[in-house]
């Protein structure tokens, strides 16, 4: 095995240990968060969507063919900066609760 192909299995190696974390955070986002207020309707909304762009990720990780496409892109670094997004959100999340909570109340 050369250098090059040890490489990329350390790299698809550390890519699918984010993906698995990303989306284990991602599930914690929604709980707690109800679906109808305009604070908790919007919130669930934008994390689904953010699940929606990890499948993307790793429907694309899935397809590339380096042989058909060339060189692979390097997913890493936009696992990262997914995994960055989720660590956002999950500091803002309990001033969205305390917000959705006022919102209950107004209803």
């Amino acid at each position: 095995m050369t250098k090059d192909q040890i490489d990329i299995l350390i790299q698809e190696a550390v890519n699918e240990e984010i993906l698995t974390e990303v989306l284990t955070n991602l599930d914690s986002l929604n709980s707690g968060i109800s679906s109808y207020t305009l604070i908790g309707k919007g919130w669930i909304e934008m994390v689904n969507n953010l699940a929606s762009v990890i499948d993307e990720v790793k429907e694309f990780k899935s397809m590339y063919s380096p042989a058909l496409h060339g060189p692979s892109p390097n997913t890493l670094e936009g696992m990262r900066k997914l995994q960055m997004i989720i660590q956002l959100l999950n500091e803002i999340k309990p001033i969205i609760l305390g917000m959705d909570d006022i919102q209950k109340k107004d209803v």
